[in-house]
């Protein structure tokens, strides 16, 4: 997670930062003002490389979470390997895998001890 000043710092080199709006942009931060600029919204944009839209729309934002999720996977090559692998699993096979990773990320080891039996 990106911190506040190099949030803050990328938007001020940004070409859609206007310098004239600084009040503007820290009333926004703080809270006591209300709806962003266009040119902040891109600079935002710009910074974390989604679209201005990511910020308006709620399908959008679920869209890029989504690919940015998948992203992660994909340089993750544990994670990318297991996935290819359960490609191959049968749904019955999918849904015990399921369950083992549900197991433990619970942190509950008795559940998948129970299973066994």
């Amino acid at each position: 997670m990106e911190s506040e000043l190099a949030v803050l710092t990328a938007i001020q080199r940004s070409p859609h930062y206007w310098t004239g709006r600084k009040a503007r942009h820290q009333a926004l931060r703080r809270g006591s003002k209300k709806n962003p600029s266009t040119e902040l919204l891109q600079a935002l944009a710009q910074f974390f490389g989604v679209p201005t839209s990511y910020f308006l729309d709620e399908e959008t934002a679920r869209r890029v979470d989504s690919e940015i999720a998948l992203s992660r996977v994909a340089r993750n090559n544990e994670v990318r390997n297991l996935a290819l692998r359960a490609l191959e699993l049968s749904p019955e096979g999918l849904a015990a895998v399921s369950h083992i990773v549900d197991v433990v990320l619970r942190g509950d080891t008795s559940a998948s001890a129970r299973s066994d039996e």
